[in-house]
Formats: structure tokens, sequence, C-alpha cells
């Protein structure tokens, strides 16, 4: 009977070292986190260590040392560039916690608090791998919990997160203006820099696609301003990209080429691949404007390779359109549709209207400069006053009139009268069905073409 007795303590013993052991690892790798968080090298170098430590802290539902690691261990994620990384870790940690249950009046305030700013960085993180539909829902479920407890920071990071999806989904350009502003104001009542800058970045960026250069300049330099000053790299990064696209709106080609370089070169240092397909495609779509069509190619595939090993589908499309172009005016008709047919394809899988109307206002062109103006005028008429960057639907309203003026009245009159209530699914619809028959069309009318291949892997 002693001999057990002894054993059992024995055991006891062993498992109070083991608990008291984890407890130490948790602890020091995650306050190894929070003090590192500025240098990456570091942080990369115990990665392993860390996401250990973060996982079990998850598993023991440490409330405390979660909530202070979470930050750092999302912007550590977020300024690599490595989004479908974070995405799965803050997806794991929701499911350690929750298990899967969307129930939480049972927590503790602590406990509720921690879940809604987990829910809102796993939102972020499926908005930025275009996941728009989940990224809605996560926002769904944190919104009460965060607004409950008053949570002021990760509301106005919340607002911020909608006013991208309704930008990036949708299109919807004054929407998403008046979420920023709203996160904006928050993150000035509280002094919090960080989110100062984000938010002045995300309204620039909203200005340029609005047309308003000279606001978007005025706003940007002043994110920059905040990020040079505070070493914030990858929102510093993404700045200055956006500053490059509002110069080169104000016509100022050299310094936006300057501009995105210094992006590039940011986001290198930094290893955010997100951030250096970004800055390619801005220097792609200069190439293109200055007639640089080969360059303009060369560009649009090394984005797209970068852009496909990080997985981000809205990149990807903005790449097949500038690529499509470009093999378009280097007069390879037949890869110029193979490559904007794929990026269609990619538009509609992941729902985002900005990105479908990008792809066709590309193909209308294609079809019109082909001698298909019927077909092009289609296409035309469902995106001409869509709210959306005339930099990327390249001044449809100019080519609407030339269709107008090319077609008989009696064909116009029909076409108009065919497709005025026509949703964009609609569109998408007959987009779908004329592509089958598309290739032969326009072999027949390009004596251009040489044999159709498959759309290319970039290498």
């Amino acid at each position: 009977m002693l001999k057990a007795t002894t054993t059992r303590h024995k055991s006891t013993q062993w498992t109070s070292f083991f608990q008291f052991s984890r407890e130490r690892f948790i602890s020091y790798w995650l306050k190894y986190l929070i003090d590192h968080q500025s240098d990456l090298d570091n942080l990369e170098a115990e990665e392993d260590n860390i996401k250990s430590a973060w996982i079990n802290a998850a598993k023991q539902q440490q409330v405390a040392e979660l909530s202070q690691a979470m930050e750092p261990l999302y912007q550590f994620y977020r300024t690599r560039g490595r989004i479908k990384e974070g995405q799965l870790l803050f997806g794991n940690t929701l499911l350690y916690y929750t298990n899967g249950s969307e129930n939480y009046s049972d927590l503790s305030p602590a406990q509720q608090k921690l879940i809604g700013r987990l829910l809102t960085f796993q939102a972020w993180f499926c908005r930025n791998v275009s996941q728009y539909d989940l990224a809605e829902k996560l926002i769904q479920q944190a919104s009460p919990l965060l607004y409950k407890l008053n949570d002021t920071k990760y509301i106005a990071f919340l607002l911020s997160t909608k006013g991208s999806i309704q930008r990036y989904s949708y299109g919807n350009l004054q929407q998403a203006k008046g979420m920023h502003y709203r996160a904006f104001n928050l993150y000035q009542a509280l002094n919090d820099q960080w989110g100062i800058a984000n938010s002045l970045n995300n309204l620039g960026a909203l200005n340029v696609d609005l047309g308003d250069y000279q606001i978007a300049t005025q706003l940007l330099e002043k994110a920059t301003t905040i990020c040079y000053q505070n070493n914030y790299h990858e929102l510093l990064a993404q700045s200055i990209s956006n500053l490059g696209v509002a110069y080169e709106g104000l016509g100022q080609f050299s310094k936006a080429i300057e501009t995105y370089q210094a992006c590039y070169e940011v986001c290198q240092q930094i290893q955010n691949k997100l951030g250096m397909a970004i800055s390619l495609a801005n220097q792609g779509q200069i190439a293109l404007r200055q007639e640089q069509f080969t360059n303009a190619k060369n560009l649009s595939i090394e984005q797209l390779v970068i852009s496909r090993e990080i997985d981000n589908k809205h990149l990807q499309v903005g790449g097949l359109a500038d690529l499509g172009n470009a093999y378009y005016m280097l007069e390879r008709y037949d890869l110029a549709w193979e490559t904007l047919q794929k990026g269609f394809e990619i538009a509609t899988s992941i729902k985002s209207q900005p990105a479908t109307i990008q792809v066709v206002a590309q193909i209308a062109h294609l079809f019109y400069h082909l001698g298909m103006p019927k077909r092009s005028f289609a296409f035309l008429t469902n995106i001409q006053s869509t709210p959306f960057s005339n930099r990327h639907l390249g001044n449809p309203e100019n080519l609407y009139d030339i269709l107008v003026a090319e077609l008989p009245a009696n064909i116009t009159s029909a076409i108009q009268h065919e497709w005025q209530d026509k949703t964009l699914h609609d569109v998408v619809s007959s987009i779908q069905t004329m592509g089958r028959m598309t290739l032969n069309e326009i072999k027949v009318t390009s004596n251009q073409f040489s044999e159709i291949r498959p759309f290319p892997s970039p290498s």
C-alpha cells in the first residue's frame, strides 16, 4: 500500500514539473516575441519556438499571455507578407479556444475580448487572400463582442477591414471611404500612430480610385511621414506604393517609377512578397502607358509568379489583365484572349466585382479592336457606370462613345434594350457562354493569329 502511494506521489511530482516547464516555455517565448517584435530576423530564427508557445497557450486557454502576444504575432505575418500562414495559425487558435462554437455568452469578458480580437485579425487575413464571404462572416461574429466591451482600437481595425472589403469585393468606394474615416477618427482619439497611418493610407488609396489625385497625394505623404518616424516598414511600403499611383494619376511618371522602385526595395528588405508583387504590378502598368510592351509583359509575368506563390487571387487577376493587355499590344491576340479568360475565371471565383470589371473592360477592348464592336458594346454597357478607377477601366466612356458612333442606330438601340436591366451575375453568365465560341470567331476576324496555345506558366 505504501509503495502504491509513493508511486502516485512521484507521478504527481512529474506532472507538476512538466506543467511548470510548459508554463515557463510559454511565458519565455511569448515574452521574446513581444520584446523582439521589431527584429524580424530574430523572430524568423525562433519562429518554431514562438509558434509552439502560442499554440500551447491557446490549448491551455491562457488569456493574458495570448492577449499580449496577439498583435506582435499578427504584425510579424503581415510584415513578412505571409498571409496564408497567419490565417492558418489564427484559425487554429480560434478552434482551440471555441471548439467551433459561435456562442460566447458563457465566457468571461476577458475571454470574449480575446475572441473578438482573434476574429478581427482572422477577418483581415481572409480579406487579404480574397476570401471575402468568410471575412464578412468573421466580422459579423466579432462586431457584437467588440462593441459590447467598448474595445475601441479593435473596433477601428474592424471598420478598416470592412472598408477594404467594400472596396475590393464590391467596388463601393463611398461606403469604404466612410468606414475608413470612422476608423481614422477612432485612431486619432486614441493617438494610435500605426492606426492613423493605416487609415491615411487607405483613404489615400480610395481617393486614387476616385480620381482625386491631389487629395490622395496629401493623405499618402502624411502616412509615409508617420511610417518613417515610427519604422512601420510594411505600412511604409504600402503608402509609398499608393503614393506612386497618385503621382502617376497626376502625370508625374518619372516620380511614380522612382516611388515604385523604392517600395520594391523596402519590401525586399523585410521579405514582404505581397508588397513586391504590388510594386511590380504598378511598374508594369506604367510600362504599358509608356508603350514599353515587352517590359510590361515581363513585369506582369514576374508579378504573377509571386502572387501565385503567396496565393493572392486579387493580384493574380490584375496581373493577368495587364499581361493580356501587353500581349494584345504585341499583337499576340491568341495569348491575350487566353490570359484574359483565365483572369476572368479567377475574378468570378472570388466574387470580386471590381476585379471582374477590370478583366471585362480589357475583354471589351480586345473584341472592339478585333472588329467585333457589337460584342464589345454589350460588355461595356454593363461597366461604364460602375464607380471604379479609370486607371483600371481604361476610360470606358471614351470607348463607349466610339462604339455608339460605329454602330447603326437600330443595333445600338437593340443592344441597349437587351442589356439595360442585367445584373453583374447576368453579365458573367453571358460572358461565360460567349467564351466558348469566341476563339473561333476571333481567329476568323484576325489574320494575325498564330496557333492557339494554352495559357503559359511563367518561368
